[in-house]
C-alpha cells in the first residue's frame, strides 16, 4: 500500500500525516479551529497525525523572496525596503505576497 504525506498548514502549525491526496488548508486566524479538529476526540481527524509548530518566517528570508520576484517582473527593490515590506505585516504569510 503506497501512503503519501500531506500537510495541514496554518501560520505557525503543521499537521503531518498519511493520506491518498494532498491537502493545503488555510485556516489564517482559526487557528483554534484547526488544533480542535486534531486534538479533540470527538472530532474525525483525532491524533490523526503529528502536530509540529512552526516560526514565522524571517525577515531576511523574506526580504530575499520578495526581492526575486519584483525582479522576475522586471522591477527592483532593495533589501532593506523589501525586509520593512515584511516587516510591516509582521511576517504574515498572505500579507507578504499579496
Amino acid at each position: 500500500m503506497q501512503t503519501i504525506s500531506f500537510s495541514f498548514i496554518t501560520e505557525n502549525i503543521v499537521f503531518a500525516g498519511c493520506s491518498v491526496e494532498n491537502f493545503i488548508w488555510n485556516y489564517g486566524s482559526k487557528r483554534h479551529i484547526l488544533l480542535d479538529i486534531f486534538s479533540n476526540i470527538s472530532m474525525p481527524f483525532y491524533k490523526f497525525g503529528d502536530i509540529l509548530f512552526l516560526e514565522k518566517i524571517d525577515n531576511a528570508v523574506w526580504g530575499k523572496f520578495i526581492q526575486k520576484r519584483f525582479r522576475d517582473t522586471g522591477k527592483e527593490i532593495s533589501k532593506k525596503d523589501a525586509e520593512t515590506v515584511a516587516g510591516l505585516v509582521e511576517n504574515h504569510s498572505y500579507y507578504v505576497q499579496q
